[in-house]
């Protein structure tokens, strides 16, 4: 009989440790990790529910054994630790950790195929963390606010995926947080009748929202666009299209430059502009003696993100030249609108120096480091944006005089990527541009010299002969052929600009020649030209396409004339070049590549007029000739981390944007949790003048506690007061407030308005007088913890 007592005893003691409130966060934690394990998994396609519905249990069970051991509680956990240790390295698991991490990179790209390779161990890794974390919350008093805050992260994040997760995968989330909202009121309420009404009013919430689907087309249109926008915003590490002059028909031999043009007039766009205007395009600095590419692109930057001010005035030419020189009627704006009539790449059609950038929602507007301005997906037939931009021309009268005053406070800025010319350049170009610039004796002068000698010396025509695929096609320009079209010119003038030591690059785009305001912009309206750096001054665009194409001379506002200080004696160019070395036919592979945030690979593109595909940002029709050299890769975050051109690594902040939303999200719910657990919001929850005495002294005891007073566990309120008379300022009346919540608690006298007035005017002048870090202290320990319970005198 004894020992069948003793085994009741036993089974009894058992039964009361399971229902004891010890074991609630473990089943709550389990819930709330489930419903949020399974979404997130569903969202990325991995087919592995049954080992995340396994990693859960196992791991809330071993949350559960301390619970059912209470005096063996470290034993308990040391059996938990070397479970996980022992799955760990039996199951494999171990050695394919860091592989999983590696696949898990490239998730910021949008590339998911190579974490279903880890599926189930990723389901696995997370259901035990996920689990630990949500049972670490589940225990505390305030557990509902970060559990809260988690879902709605997860809920976002699923939403912004664009995956259709069914509701129903959430369900043990919801119920979670039911019963937590239900403990955070009222920590004596039933948790079994509190979880048992929570999953019944889910279950029907969940149940009937199928049958009660019903959605306005306008709201759900507005869900969409709102989506889109931010995952543009925040999100975008897509590949994209950059424009190239290949699709109008300009650059027929795809990887290199030159051949007879195949033109097929197309409407691009209408421009609404009182004057000429050359709409910026791709911009291109490094040539290799057939083609010209990219190197610079490598990240991209929000245009409206304020961290990226200072990046944006650098790239745009905004705070050049000084702002007094800017006042000068020289840089009076006038208002641009473009409307597209047909598709083309992601790239912004703006001229330099443009300002007061207006898209639609639909179109969240980029730039990168070559100050290319473009837009998270291709430009599509009816998109609208407006600008207003300086009409700057080189003829201008005015520009000697500003030139030499902005360059004599110019900073040093590295221009070595803009003086690069090939080793394959005949020499008798060097020649040949020494002597055309030989009377010139300022910048300005030397560019318009040169511009003004190919306009004058070299014919404008559409179909010059192909250029051979071994020789530097701007020698075989200005020393064989001596006839072309706009990119034959655009190049000559950027590299004898690079000779003439004129830092240099070479744009493509559009000519926008207005009648009446309106620009009825074609496909022939295509253009190539130079821009060219000036100290203090920033970029100026230099068109040297004779009159006779499609630029003519009149780009950007220049005289159409041509007239420009050129060489008084016009040197007669051999008619072969001398011997060089043959630059090397470029590999296939891609136009500058902007690679994304975070990324270890860039993407993928496609590309609009070659079924071909290379990495990263690709011409709108093709990949150009030489790859950009790729850069050594960023940490796995950094400020600037927008995709770069190149395949490289991307930056840290774009990699990040869930980051700063999450941290955006939990700043708010910080800000509320702090707002709540203040003691003047606590006494408005009481529900009388004695809980509103004691939210006060509790607010009392943990500053004090925090700035290392706290009050000892034998101790009465006013013996604690009497200790501390010496260490907290006298007219805080410390002692009669613990005098009223002693006659409270042992004399069971009620508390009045004015014993609680007192209370809280002894809080705040402790408040400032204790040192700011027990204040610190004691702020995270009650947004933490919260006050305390009021239910008895402490």
């Amino acid at each position: 009989m004894p020992e069948k007592r003793g085994t009741e005893n036993a089974l009894g003691r058992t039964l009361r440790r399971l229902n004891a409130p010890s074991l609630w966060p473990v089943l709550l934690g389990w819930l709330l990790a489930l419903g949020l394990l399974l979404p997130a998994l569903d969202a990325l396609a991995l087919e592995a529910a049954g080992d995340a519905v396994t990693a859960c249990t196992l791991c809330a069970l071993l949350c559960a054994l301390p619970g059912l051991m209470p005096r063996r509680r470290w034993l308990a956990w040391a059996a938990g630790g070397a479970a996980v240790l022992l799955w760990l390295l039996t199951s494999g698991a171990l050695p394919r950790l860091g592989a999983m991490l590696g696949a898990a990179v490239h998730l910021f790209s949008g590339n998911v195929e190579p974490l279903r390779v880890y599926a189930s161990e990723i389901a696995a890794l997370g259901g035990v963390l996920l689990t630990l974390g949500c049972f670490a919350i589940a225990r505390q008093s305030a557990g509902l606010y970060p559990a809260l805050s988690l879902t709605m992260v997860v809920m976002l994040l699923v939403w912004l995926s664009g995956a259709d997760t069914p509701l129903w995968l959430f369900a043990p989330a919801l119920a979670a947080l039911c019963v937590l909202f239900a403990f955070s009121g009222d920590e004596t309420v039933s948790r079994g009748r509190a979880l048992a009404v929570s999953a019944v009013a889910v279950a029907l919430a969940v149940g009937m929202a199928p049958w009660l689907r019903f959605t306005s087309p306008t709201l759900e249109d507005f869900a969409d666009r709102l989506r889109t926008y931010i995952t543009d915003t925040f999100f975008f590490t897509e590949p994209r299209e950059v424009y190239s002059l290949h699709v109008d028909g300009y650059q027929p031999l795809e990887t290199r430059l030159g051949g007879p043009a195949n033109v097929q007039e197309r409407p691009v766009m209408t421009v609404y502009t009182p004057s000429a205007l050359l709409l910026r395009g791709s911009i291109q600095n490094e040539y290799n003696g057939l083609a010209w590419s990219d190197t610079l692109s490598m990240r991209r930057y929000l245009y409206a993100d304020p961290r990226h001010a200072d990046t944006r005035a650098q790239t745009q030419d905004e705070d050049l030249p000084e702002e007094a020189l800017r006042s000068q009627a020289l840089f009076e704006t006038v208002e641009v609108r473009i409307t597209m009539q047909s598709d083309s790449a992601s790239t912004l059609f703006v001229p330099l120096r443009f300002t007061s950038l207006s898209t639609p929602m639909s179109m969240v507007p980029y730039f990168n480091a070559s100050s290319e301005m473009f837009i998270t997906r291709n430009l599509a037939a009816g998109d609208e944006y407006s600008f207003r931009a300086p009409v700057l021309s080189a003829d201008d009268a005015r520009l000697p005089a500003l030139l030499a005053a902005a360059a004599q406070n110019a900073g040093a800025r590295d221009m070595a990527s803009y003086l690069g010319v090939p080793g394959a350049l005949a020499e008798d170009v060097r020649t040949l541009t020494l002597s055309v610039i030989e009377n010139c004796a300022t910048p300005l002068e030397k560019a318009l010299a040169i511009r003004d000698y190919l306009r004058e010396t070299f014919e404008y025509s559409l179909t010059p002969a192909e250029p051979p695929d071994n020789q530097d096609f701007v020698s075989y320009f200005l020393l064989r052929e001596k006839k072309g079209y706009c990119t034959y010119f655009a190049s000559a003038m950027a590299i004898m600009g690079r000779i003439a030591g004129l830092p240099t690059r070479y744009i493509e785009g559009y000519l926008a020649q207005p009648v009446d305001g309106v620009a009825l912009v074609t496909s022939k309206s295509a253009h190539a030209w130079a821009e060219v750096y000036f100290e203090g001054f920033g970029w100026l665009p230099f068109d040297a396409t004779p009159s006779e194409g499609t630029g003519g001379s009149g780009g950007e506002g220049q005289d159409e004339t041509g007239q420009g200080q050129g060489p008084q004696d016009e040197p007669s160019p051999q008619d072969e070049p001398s011997p060089q070395d043959e630059p090397s036919p470029p590999p296939e592979g891609g136009e500058s590549q902007e690679d994304d945030p975070g990324s270890q690979n860039a993407p993928e593109e496609t590309e609009q007029s070659v079924p071909q595909q290379s990495q990263g940002d690709v011409p709108q029709s093709v990949s150009q000739a030489q790859p950009s050299p790729s850069p050594e890769p960023d940490a796995p975050d950094e400020p600037d981390t927008e995709p770069s051109e190149d395949p490289a690594p991307r930056e840290k902040d774009a990699s990040r944007w869930w980051l700063w939303l999450l941290l955006l999200l939990l700043a708010v719910l910080l800000a509320l949790r702090a707002w709540q657990t203040l003691p003047q919001t606590a006494q408005k929850r009481a529900k009388d003048e004695d809980e509103r005495l004691l939210v006060w002294y509790r607010a009392l005891l943990g500053l004090l506690a925090a700035a290392g007073l706290g009050a000892e566990p034998s101790e009465s309120p006013s013996t604690h007061a009497l200790r501390l008379e010496g260490a907290v300022p006298q007219e805080a009346k410390l002692l009669e407030v613990a005098d009223a919540v002693t006659l409270l608690g042992y004399g069971r006298y009620g508390a009045s308005p004015a014993q609680t007035q007192e209370a809280r005017r002894c809080y705040r002048i402790l408040w400032h007088a204790l040192p700011w870090r027990a204040r610190l202290r004691w702020c995270c320990k009650r947004m933490w913890k919260g006050i305390g319970s009021v239910k008895q005198v402490p």
